[in-house]
């Protein structure tokens, strides 16, 4: 996701839920690299990938549509002072209260049709 007035402000919302003044939590987007790859027709112009059986460890499969989860658009990044463990929530230090909020207002307020993920970082 590009820096846009929603992506501004929903960095402000989660920042204020915790009263947090430095922008602490931000938001990123998630390489090319990890986002699913598709086929497609030769007069799509879209650059070839090679595709393997899973015998030979290559980097491309093909699967079923409803093995496929959906592709993420952004990734929310959260300092690890607020939540240790995304695992387990015994192993997170609050009982994933604070995680909790995130998500609950991600899943209200993030832009229909767009997925995303939660990431931890050590914050200095």
């Amino acid at each position: 996701m590009n820096i846009t007035s929603n992506v501004a402000k929903l960095e402000k919302a989660l920042n204020q839920i915790f009263y947090l003044t430095e922008e602490q939590i931000y938001i990123t987007t998630p390489d090319d690299a990890n986002r699913n790859k598709y086929l497609h027709f030769g007069r799509e112009s879209q650059p070839p990938f090679s595709m393997y059986l899973a015998s030979e460890n290559g980097k491309a499969y093909l699967v079923h549509e409803y093995e496929v989860s959906a592709p993420i658009n952004f990734i929310v990044m959260v300092p690890t002072f607020l939540c240790t463990s995304l695992e387990s929530k015994d192993a997170d230090k609050y009982g994933w209260k604070h995680l909790n909020s995130i998500r609950n207002l991600l899943n209200i307020y993030k832009p229909a049709g767009r997925t995303f993920s939660i990431n931890l970082y050590d914050y200095e």
